[in-house]
Parts: C-alpha cells; structure tokens; sequence
C-alpha cells in the first residue's frame, strides 16, 4: 500500500492515569472509562476523515490497553520511550521523518466531540510547506497542530500552549496559522467539560453511573 505525505499521531496516556484533573468529581473506574471512550471516538472520527482527504494514522502510548487498541483498529502503534507529551510528540516526529513523511498533525486523544470535516480542514491547511498550523482550544491551549517534517522546530504543549507554539514556530522560520475549529476546542480536562459530552454517550457508559456522576460532578463545581 502507497504511503501518503501526511501522517496524524494520536497521544495517549494509559486511560487508569488520565484525566487527573477530574479525581476530585469521578472515580477512578469512571475517569480510565471515560478516557477510553474518548479515545476510540476520536480514532472513529480519523477513520471517518479519511473518506475526505488522504493521510495515514499512528497512536503513540505507553499503554498495553491502548496498544491493544490501536492494533485492534489496524493502527501503526509508537511505543512510548519518555513520559511527557512534548517528549512523545517530537518521538513521534523522528519516527515519522524516518519514513519519509512530509507532514504531520497532532490530534488528542480527548475531544469532546471531534467532527470529521474540521479534521480535514487542519489536513489540507497542514499541507502549506513552511506553515505551522494550529487549532486553539477554549483554554488557549493546543488542540491540533500540524507543520512539515523539514523544519527544526520544538514543542510546547502545556498551559497557554498556543502562544507559546507560534512563538516556537516564528523561531522555526514557519507562519503561524491559527485555525479555530469548533469541534476541535473542547476536550475533556476539568468538571466544565463534562457537560460538553451529549447525554447519549454517557448514559451508556457504566451502565448510565457516569452519566449521573457527571451531572453531580457539574452541579458541585
């Protein structure tokens, strides 16, 4: 099978780790459940993009459930090396310069409610030789991000991350691009979120325990 010129990678964390932020409002059998969920919608929605526009796909984890995951989908799977998700990110940056990619997006495994044609949007814009492509969260932070392989430029995922990957990519000698993509600026981090999740998907979550822990969750935050 041909290879195409763009890859996205998807980081994840071990679902019994993520979500951290929401230990004082859900359990831990909740958070892991509702990290795993979140992951195999947004890999469901990368699969639905692919009818739109052409581009490989790879997870990178230290997980063993997430592996499992990802194989189970016919995924390229990146064994995590380094804890830390500017570590992962420039990780999966070797590993695809190596196989000649020209271009790669970074996608959370997180969102709420990601939409298959704001994916291809960030793909076509992530084509643009010299250009660093950026979809803000609400928080300002980094929630798509997309440059060519050519370029020399480190990552800055973080709090306010935005900022400080234009900043990155002006020192790279790329035009930062800042693409605010609906579907694309909410993930799951605090209580707030939660309400971003239609009720459909929690409910059948832990046969509806989290749909009901996440309404209390709200109403005590």
């Amino acid at each position: 099978m041909k290879q195409n010129e763009v890859l996205i990678v998807v980081p994840m964390k071990d679902p019994k780790e993520a979500k951290t932020r929401l230990e004082s409002c859900l359990e831990p059998s909740h958070r892991a459940e509702l990290a795993t969920h979140l992951f195999m919608k947004t890999l469901s929605c990368l699969n639905a993009a692919q009818d739109q526009e052409d581009f490989d796909l790879a997870v990178i984890s230290r997980s063993k459930k997430i592996r499992f995951i990802t194989r189970g989908n016919n995924l390229e799977f990146i064994w995590e090396r380094a804890l830390g998700l500017n570590l992962a990110v420039e990780q999966a940056r070797q590993w695809a310069a190596y196989r000649a990619y020209r271009y790669m997006c970074v996608i959370p495994g997180d969102l709420a409610m990601p939409d298959a044609s704001d994916i291809a949007t960030l793909l076509r814009q992530t084509r643009k030789p010299r250009q660093l492509t950026l979809c803000p969260s609400v928080e300002l932070g980094t929630n798509g991000l997309g440059l060519p392989l050519d370029c020399d430029m480190s990552f800055a995922y973080g709090v306010g991350s935005l900022n400080a990957h234009i900043k990155k990519g002006l020192e790279a000698r790329l035009m930062p691009v800042v693409l605010p993509l609906k579907s694309l600026q909410r993930d799951i981090d605090v209580a707030e979120d939660l309400q971003a999740l239609p009720e459909e998907t929690t409910s059948r979550l832990t046969g509806g325990n989290l749909h009901d822990a996440i309404n209390h969750a709200y109403s005590a935050s």
